[in-house]
């Protein structure tokens, strides 16, 4: 295991916003810079973005035999974790070369990489047992690495589904040794090692958006860790969430943004729609009273994504498949996300970018709201907004609970 993440999901991109890239064969997502793959899993190269590392980064893939969930990879100065999910002999030795390049060599022989160091955590057969008496496969039954990031400067912290009973642990990032005792996943890693899930440190706090329960009825985004206290969305409120697919997370300024997906509220339509999402929390958010939002957020407000062509007839790629972490494009803190077509549409993608200023700014306007379950969502009047507006933190208890944003279009300049 080592970092600056990469969470690997491969799909097909035919083109690249405001960045002119040709023959992108793949995009990986849950990246801190820009990833394409150059043929089948034949090398992985980044440009830009990424956290404290300056130039290209190559790593070639040396006998894979494929069918992996995905793979989580961090960069801290010359040393890479990798989480992976694969077969039990696909490793990756990772060595500093020239020019800022990490390359990946082949052992000689059996052309498998090599480890500079691993870690095996496994389930116990106990956990295992259980998990099969619930009837899961054996296949499912082991422990698939969800969460990988870096804690502080000596400490990793990983999660796994452990046997669908998910389990935290600290490692020591200079002999992958334990570092104190294992903590509950619950809430941090889901327990489905095929259900998404996103986490981020800042603050020595751990922000996670995950499901926390077995049967991955309960979408949370949650709050643990650190000083502040534990902090969770409502549950089983279908206007907080409805189905999230969590795509992933940032730190910008004084809050954490989510980007999910999640079938849409707002519309009265029979069949289920799809829509982007973009959600935030405020880090010093310190939670409701007893009488109203006790242990939750009160400062939870979400918005729709609009990646589409232009025009006065829009053609709307709404399902989000990737989001970088925050990039600087020509002066400007910018996500980019890549978008597909819901699976009943024209087959299509695109890469949209998002300026986070205009991403904010969608969040201090206006409001939706629905004053019955029959009726359609409408704006809410400037004069019954209450002040302070829902959303605002100042280091007090004056939010008040989840709102839904009125921002529609977020994406700027290029092919989209």
């Amino acid at each position: 295991m080592r970092y600056h993440r990469v969470s690997v999901r491969v799909f097909g991109v035919s083109g690249f916003l405001g960045i002119r890239v040709l023959g992108v064969s793949g995009f990986f997502w849950g990246v801190s810079g820009i990833f394409w793959v150059s043929g089948f899993f034949g090398g992985l190269r980044a440009f830009g973005g990424l956290r404290g590392f300056l130039g290209a980064l190559r790593v070639f893939f040396c006998g894979v035999s494929g069918g992996f969930w995905g793979l989580s990879v961090f960069f801290a100065a010359s040393q890479v974790f990798l989480g992976s999910r694969v077969g039990s002999q696909d490793f990756l030795g990772v060595s500093r070369g020239s020019q800022g390049v990490l390359s990946v060599p082949p052992h000689p022989h059996t052309g498998f990489c090599t480890p500079l160091q691993k870690l095996t955590w496994r389930s116990n057969q106990h956990d295992i047992s259980i998990c099969r008496m619930k009837g899961k496969h054996e296949a499912e039954c082991r422990n698939f690495v969800k969460v990988l990031l870096v804690r502080n400067e000596s400490l990793l912290f990983v999660c796994g589904t452990n046997a669908f009973n998910p389990v935290c642990a600290n490692y020591s990032m200079d002999t992958l040794e334990p570092v104190g005792d294992n903590i509950s996943g619950m809430a941090r890693c889901p327990y489905d090692p095929k259900h998404a899930n996103v986490a981020l440190f800042t603050g020595g706090m751990l922000f996670t958006a995950t499901v926390t329960d077995f049967l991955a009825i309960d979408a949370v985004i949650y709050r643990s860790l650190g000083d502040s206290p534990t902090l969770r969305t409502v549950k089983h409120d279908s206007k907080w969430f409805k189905e999230p697919y969590f795509v992933h997370a940032v730190e910008w300024k004084s809050h954490v943004y989510f980007f999910f997906r999640e079938i849409a509220m707002e519309f009265n339509y029979l069949e289920k729609v799809v829509v982007s999402r973009v959600a935030r929390v405020c880090k010093n958010d310190m939670g409701g009273s007893q009488r109203v939002l006790e242990k939750q957020w009160t400062s939870f407000l979400k918005a729709r994504l609009n990646c589409s062509v232009p025009g006065d007839s829009h053609f709307y790629f709404n399902v989000i498949q990737a989001v970088t972490d925050i990039l600087e494009l020509d002066g400007r803190p910018v996500v980019l996300a890549v978008f597909s077509t819901p699976a009943n549409s024209i087959p299509g993608s695109a890469v949209c970018a998002f300026d986070m200023t205009q991403v904010a700014a969608v969040f201090e306007g206006r409001f939706r709201e629905q004053k019955s379950p029959e009726s359609i969502w409408t704006p809410v009047p400037e004069d019954m907004v209450p002040k302070p507006r829902n959303g605002d933190r100042n280091g007090d208890r004056n939010g008040t609970g989840m709102g839904m944003g009125m921002g529609m279009g977020m994406g700027w300049g290029g092919w989209r």
